[in-house]
């Protein structure tokens, strides 16, 4: 069992050692010596050189941390800030590490995106118990007051076997929820190793709000233990109980098999551990080509770039667009200039580096736009044709206003999600005797029957009413999440589907991360570069 040297300096200031005079790349790396990469704070003081900065920096001015050192860093290499004396900046990082001493094998980059950095998952707060069949009510609101949850609180700490404790405060009420004045704003979820019904009861004597009581594996107590254990050991540099999940999650620099260890030692998922530190694959493989096709611009003042949007302008200018590299004007045909712009549309393939497409081929013009995957699926009608066709069912009620009337409705209802026209209802599909040559849908997530009677009382026309699992609102707020937490060149909620659509340069398993969060076909992800196979 090897102990890092260096964590005792998370705490108190380290002592500076002596720097390598190798420069990045130049050290001499074994074939079978591990890389390793990830982004971090590297900060140097009067006190020591530069250093990687596992746990962060103190919210200080000019800010503070340690860590490994790093022989062959170069501060005239990298942009940083310098105060006091004290020079720090955040960078990816890629070299080895032997278990005191970072040493960097490549020349330090900018952070990477937020998506790809490794970390340990958010608390889970929902409420692993299904709704009662009324619906989630208060059991006894004269003991469902915020100081009976406190004191709640502080009880189920006390009971036999207790093994964690967390609020759901977004409550999920089935369809026939019951009225505002008998629903609670929150439930209690308390876990416990031994009898749930006796210590359910034992709750619901002091707790009168909605109430949820679940196995737990371990004691919170044990899990404290472990918490404690392992504080300062095995290159930790974090540890928490999370209480949702019942496990201690620790992080460190690196896992060279302390997961397997702890499992070992503590016994599976009662520990997770979350590595700082992430093992760069073999380079012995030829690197991935991309392709996509492109509007290639190049102003007289910078190389090359290939845009995804274009703004409306002469001569044209880029709204969004990764560097080119390799890139001849000579080589390709059907350009055009002006002013010392030059741009045309081209097919290209390359490498991708994250920040750059580095040709590996002569560009082509682009496939015709008919052969161009269109990323939105079609409005089309998701109901089935009716028997006889769709048809006009009351022309009395075929107007403006009563589509007006409709829509208001549909709006305004519970559970609404998105309205559409699909005006391409082929002859075939059309009734005989009233044919309709617009079918109206729209999208509820419950009682569709009923939205379904209402719509048809308003208006007399064709109308497809389908179920989607989602609300407009709850795309929306995907949506938003998305473009707050990933490096999303543009994202939209999709009715249509009961979809989000986000658009990425490269998909470096972004689809595969986003169904793990949110479920499969919830979020789907539009590549501009795509692997050629």
């Amino acid at each position: 069992m090897r102990h890092r040297g260096w964590l005792a300096g998370l705490v108190i200031t380290l002592t500076a050692c002596t720097a390598a005079d190798a420069e990045p790349g130049d050290a001499a790396t074994a074939p079978e010596e591990q890389r390793y990469t990830g982004t971090f704070t590297v900060l140097e003081s009067a006190e020591h050189g530069p250093q990687l900065c596992p746990a962060g920096a103190l919210a200080s001015y000019p800010p503070q941390c340690g860590g490994p050192d790093i022989p062959n860093w170069d501060w005239d290499a990298v942009e940083h800030e310098t105060i006091d004396g004290v020079s720090w900046g955040d960078y990816q990082v890629t070299g080895t590490f032997d278990g005191a001493v970072f040493t960097l094998t490549e020349p330090a980059g900018p952070p990477e995106p937020s998506d790809r950095q490794p970390r340990s998952p958010g608390p889970d707060l929902d409420t692993p118990c299904p709704a009662p069949a009324g619906g989630w009510v208060l059991a006894n609101p004269a003991t469902a007051s915020t100081e009976a949850l406190a004191a709640t609180v502080d009880y189920a700490a006390t009971l036999p076997g207790y093994g964690g404790l967390w609020v759901d405060r977004e409550v999920e009420q089935p369809p026939d929820a019951p009225p505002p004045a008998a629903a609670p704003g929150a439930i209690l979820n308390v876990a416990f190793t031994g009898d749930l019904a006796a210590r359910e009861a034992e709750l619901r004597a002091v707790w009168g709000g909605a109430l949820c009581v679940t196995q737990a594996r371990h004691p919170h107590t044990r899990l404290e233990e472990i918490q404690a254990e392992l504080a300062g050991k095995h290159g930790i540099f974090s540890a928490a109980v999370m209480e949702q999940e019942n496990l201690v999650d620790v992080q460190a620099l690196f896992d060279d098999g302390l997961q397997e260890r702890l499992d070992d030692e503590y016994g599976p998922d009662t520990v997770r551990v979350t590595a700082s530190l992430r093992p760069v694959p073999p380079s012995d493989a030829a690197p991935t080509i991309y392709e996509g096709t492109f509007f290639v611009h190049e102003r007289p003042d910078g190389p090359p770039h290939a845009c995804w949007a274009v703004m409306e302008s002469y001569p044209p200018q880029c709204g969004g667009d990764i560097e080119v590299r390799g890139w001849s004007w000579d080589d390709v045909g059907g350009e055009e200039s002006a002013d010392g712009v030059t741009w045309g549309d081209y097919h290209i393939r390359g490498t991708w580096d994250g920040t750059a497409l580095t040709l590996t081929g002569p560009a082509e013009p682009p496939p015709p736009r008919d052969e161009q995957e269109d990323p939105f699926p079609p409005f089309d009608t998701l109901c089935p044709t009716p028997p006889g066709g769709w048809a006009i069912l009351d022309g009395a009620l075929t107007h403006s206003a009563d589509f007006d009337a409709a829509y208001a409705y549909a709006r305004a209802a519970p559970g609404y999600v998105d309205l559409w026209l699909d005006r391409d209802v082929p002859m075939e599909d059309r009734s005989a005797t009233a044919p309709a040559e617009i079918v109206v849908n729209v999208r509820f997530t419950a009682d569709l029957a009923t939205h379904e009677a209402a719509l048809r009382s308003l208006y007399g026309g064709a109308i497809c009413v389908s179920q989607a699992e989602r609300t407009e609102q709850e795309l929306e707020a995907i949506a938003a999440e998305i473009r707050t937490e990933y490096d999303a060149i543009s994202s939209s909620s999709y009715s249509a589907t009961n979809s989000v659509w986000i658009q990425v340069v490269v998909d470096d398993g972004l689809q595969e991360r986003l169904d793990e969060q949110y479920g499969p076909g919830v979020v789907r992800v539009e590549a501009l570069l795509q692997p050629v196979d």
